[in-house]
């Protein structure tokens, strides 16, 4: 068990999951690596959901694999692993 989002989202939570919480109107966006990101902003808050899949390649069942909290800027999300 780790954070959790107030809506329940987590590492580990679904594509599918994350969209029911945030709506049909995040599209999801290339977070470079063959990655894919979705992120939802209140003012100058944001959340943003990493995913191990291309945008083309995502499933509902791809799981969520990091998440970045930032305030004034949109999350980065790119991770090399260098």
């Amino acid at each position: 068990p780790g954070p959790r989002t107030r809506s329940g989202l987590q590492v580990g939570s679904t594509y599918a999951s994350v969209k029911a919480v945030l709506g049909a109107d995040s599209d999801p966006v290339d977070a470079g690596y063959g990655q894919t990101g979705l992120f939802v902003n209140q003012g100058s808050s944001w959340i943003g959901f990493l995913f191990d899949a291309t945008p083309a390649a995502i499933q509902n069942s791809t799981k969520v694999t990091f998440i970045e909290v930032t305030r004034g800027r949109m999350p980065d999300l790119m991770r090399d692993g260098c």
